[in-house]
This record gives C-alpha cells, sequence and structure tokens, in this order.
C-alpha cells in the first residue's frame, strides 16, 4: 500500500505527513499506546515514533503520557474535532472506491449475531461463494455492532432496526424460539408442566435485555438460571449434554438429534426475533455486495419454515395484490 506524500507546508504552515494523522487519531480513540497499536497491527513503540513526529512537525504537545495511558492536552483538544473530520472523509473516499467496483468480485465483510452468523449464515455462504467464486465472504459472528459506515463489514445482519449514518435496512426474517431439552433430562426429571417448571434446571442468557430471558422471568420469575450465556449455541450444547431446558431459536432445536420440544400448557407464548438486513446505502448497487444481499432474501425466504417465520413475505404480498388497470391511453 502507497502512503501519502506529506502535507506540503503553504504560508508558514507545518508541514505534514498524513500517515502520522492516523496514528494521532487512533490513539486518541484508543487512549493508551498498546490499544493503538492492536487497532493499527503494529507495535506500541511505533505508534509512539509517530506521535513525537507529529508533535514534532506541529510544535505542540499532544499528548501527555502517564501511567493510565495518553491524556490531551489543551493542544490535543483542539485537534480532536478536525482529526474526526479527516476520518470521516478518509472512510468517505473508501467506501466510494468501494462503490465504483463494477466487478462481481472482490471480498465483503457479512457481520451477524453470533449463533445465527455460525449455525445458520455459515452454510449460505458457501452455497454463495460457490455460485461466485470470485467473490470471498469474511463472516464475522460477533454480539458487537460493526460500523458500516467505517466498512467494518460491508452487509449485516441485526436483531435492531438501524437508522441514520447513511445506512439501509430492510426486515429479513422473524426466527421462532422453542423449549427444548435432551431425552435423557426429560427421562430423569421427568415431566415439565406449569406447576414444576421452576423445579426444573434452567439455562438461559444472563442478560435480562435478552427475549429467551425475558420469557423466563415471566414463567418463573423469581428463579435465577443454572447455567447462563449469552450465546445460544452454549445453551444448546448444553441442553444436549443433558443439563436442563433452554429456549432457543426454533432453528437450532430441529436440527438437533438429541433435543426435545417441550410443550407447556398455560405458559406464555415463546418469544420471536425479527433480524434486519442493513447496508450502507453508497455500497448497496455494487455488484458483489447487491448480490449477497439478493442471495440472502431469497436464501431465507426459502428457509422460512424451518426458521418459524410464519410471516408472508412482502414481495408474495405484492404479488397477490390485484394490479390497477391504467385506462386506455386515448
Amino acid at each position: 500500500m502507497h502512503t501519502l506524500p506529506p502535507l506540503r507546508a503553504a504560508g508558514g504552515l507545518p508541514a505534514l505527513d498524513w500517515d502520522d494523522l492516523r496514528f494521532v487519531h487512533a490513539a486518541l480513540q484508543h487512549g493508551t499506546l498498546l490499544a493503538a497499536a492492536r487497532s493499527l497491527g503494529v507495535d506500541h513503540t511505533t505508534v509512539g515514533r509517530r506521535l513525537e513526529a507529529a508533535e514534532a512537525c506541529l510544535g505542540v504537545t499532544l499528548f501527555v503520557r502517564g501511567p493510565g495511558g495518553l491524556t490531551l492536552t489543551p493542544d490535543g483538544l483542539r485537534l480532536e474535532g478536525p482529526l474526526q473530520q479527516l476520518e470521516a472523509a478518509a472512510v468517505a473516499v473508501a467506501r466510494a472506491a468501494v462503490a465504483a467496483d463494477t466487478r462481481l468480485a472482490g471480498p465483503i465483510t457479512l457481520t451477524a449475531p453470533e449463533t445465527f452468523g455460525v449455525a445458520f449464515l455459515a452454510p449460505l455462504v458457501g452455497r454463495f461463494v460457490d455460485a461466485h467464486p470470485a467473490v470471498s465472504v469474511a463472516i464475522e459472528p460477533s454480539g458487537a455492532v460493526l460500523d458500516l459506515a467505517r466498512q467494518e463489514a460491508q452487509v449485516a445482519v441485526r436483531t435492531v432496526r438501524t437508522s441514520g449514518a447513511g445506512v439501509v435496512t430492510r426486515r429479513l426474517t422473524s426466527v421462532a424460539y422453542g423449549l427444548y431439552a435432551a431425552a435423557s433430562y426429560l427421562e430423569r426429571r421427568g415431566p415439565v408442566t406449569s406447576a414444576t417448571i421452576a423445579t426444573h434446571t434452567i439455562l438461559a442468557p444472563s442478560s435480562l435485555q435478552e427475549p429467551e430471558r425475558r420469557w423466563w422471568s415471566q414463567v418463573a420469575p423469581d428463579v435465577q438460571p443454572n447455567v447462563c450465556s449469552d450465546v445460544s449455541l452454549a445453551l444448546a450444547a448444553a441442553a444436549e449434554a443433558g443439563a436442563g431446558l433452554a429456549v432457543l431459536p426454533r432453528y437450532l432445536g430441529v436440527a438437533s438429534r438429541t433435543l426435545r420440544a417441550v410443550h407447556v400448557d398455560g405458559a406464555p407464548p415463546l418469544p420471536r426475533q425479527v433480524l434486519y438486513l442493513a447496508v450502507h446505502a453508497d455500497l448497496r448497487r455494487t455488484p458483489r455486495v447487491r448480490a449477497l444481499m439478493d442471495f440472502l432474501l431469497g436464501a431465507i425466504a426459502d428457509a422460512d419454515a424451518r426458521l418459524g417465520d410464519t410471516t408472508e413475505p412482502a414481495t408474495k404480498r405484492a404479488e397477490a395484490r390485484p394490479r390497477k388497470r391504467r385506462p386506455p391511453t386515448p
């Protein structure tokens, strides 16, 4: 990769190296030399050296080094806004370059919630790259929300409808959940009823905001889970080993040879989770990005029964809606 030449001095302004500003921005964002170095993929001594070069060129001290990390000086604070603007402009240039690529080829990063990304999307992506061998897809199954504007990912599957920052979002599907346990557990512990469910071993997310945990709070409000994980794959593995009852995405329960669906009379409806497909507006017509999005929309629509989405797709509703006839042209 070529580095940009230094900014030439004009009107008495100092000559700056563009690349030094990248190191300054990373230090500003992360607060320590080590964290900045990790984000840039370099050694922390390199970050320190580039900060010193920028400070020497500008003739000011930007950071005070201390045991707790880097503290911005007043001069550093004055540069914070311009540096953020510079980064936004650099990101926009990189995004425009990707958008201008008309080839059905190149890399794409697809981010999704952990379990859905690993258990459901990964096999689909395998089919996509078989059809488009010139495209490479990096799957990032993560609970973190990657920044589409900064191109941390180009396509995202999310549990919330993203708004702002140039991101375009549409509904992808709705995932149904079920209550599951291993046959060995049910044989050992006996039937699960509304009267006995609170006495059973419960496997659930630790976060009270997760839909599974909210369901458990209705069914057994005074009971704490015996095994906690915010990753459904971990709960499914524990349930398959006979550890207890778990509310899981239906596609996990149906695919398991060990788990059995458990019906509890009188229990509230099991949760559903709507998933959304998101992309930055600048990239939605880029051929490789468009191809992946169209593929996912079609493949997931075909798999709606396995996901438990009984909502009629918008495309089918549109096809079923009678078309208005135009009056004949005079």
